[in-house]
Order: structure tokens, then sequence, then C-alpha cells
């Protein structure tokens, strides 16, 4: 009867601390972030990152949630000696985002159309980041082939 007390007590104490930890996570995670560093296959790809999404922002809520916007200009372009002028656009994703791996992990999902035939179709799609570093300020965002460095908006 002791094992068996003593096992529930363990398992309970691993469900709080798991619990204690998402919380802890999207508490750090909550806010809007931009992007101070970018590295493509280990090369600092910084400023061409930052030159092609000047004021990409991305917020996460405490309840899951995303948003990711991606406003600038296009600068002027001389095409065969024609300068074309600035195109401003803007761009907006939104999504949930989830953990997974002991919180190694960071999911992000989102949906976009992708056209089949003649028709298109809603496809969720799902972006996967391993987590380094993550404080109150700073999270490094890593895949196989990129690491992102984020910094909470007001700092860095």
């Amino acid at each position: 009867m002791k094992k068996i007390i003593s096992l529930v007590v363990i398992a309970l104490v691993l469900v709080v601390a798991s619990c204690s930890k998402e919380k802890l996570y999207t508490k750090d995670l909550t806010g809007t972030w931009h992007v101070y560093k970018f590295l493509f296959r280990n090369v600092d790809e910084t400023a061409q990152w930052l030159a092609a999404n000047p004021l990409y922002t991305i917020t996460f809520t405490s309840d899951g949630k995303f948003v990711e916007k991606n406003n600038g200009t296009v600068h002027a372009t001389v095409i065969n000696g024609v300068t074309y002028a600035d195109t401003t656009y803007a761009s907006s994703k939104a999504g949930t985002y989830s953990f997974s791996n002991h919180y190694v992990n960071l999911i992000l999902t989102d949906s976009t159309y992708v056209l089949m035939d003649t028709v298109l179709v809603p496809t969720l799609i799902n972006r996967t980041y391993t987590i380094f570093d993550l404080s109150g300020s700073n999270v490094q965002l890593d895949t196989d082939t990129t690491q992102f460095y984020l910094a909470k908006n007001g700092v860095h």
C-alpha cells in the first residue's frame, strides 16, 4: 500500500511540475517579438533577412494563439534602366501554438490555401522549432537550417 501511495505522489508531482513548466513557457513566450539575428546554415544572414522582412513581428498570447505580421516596403528597383517605385506590402498570419517533446519544441499551426485541380483548399501547416534559451526577453528558435534570435519588442 505504501508503494502505491508513493507512486501516486510521484505521479502528482510530475503532473504539477509539467503544468508549471507549461505555464512558465507560455508566460515567457507571451508578448510581441522581433528578429534581431538570423542564421541560415550557420551563416549570418541577418542583414538580408531584415532587408526582406523589415517590420516582422510575431505575437504570442497566453491562450495559445499567435499572429505574425510582416509590413514593409520593397525599395525602388532598377530593371533595364527603368526605375520602379517603392511597393508597400502587408501580410498577416494567425494560428495556434503548442509545445511538444517536454517543451523542447514549439509548434506553430496556421492555415494556407493549396490549389488542388482548380479549387483552393484550406490546409493546416505545422512549423516546428527547437527552443533554446527561452527567457523573459529573448528566445532562439531553430530548425534544421535556420536559427532565429528573437527579442521582445522594446528589448535588445
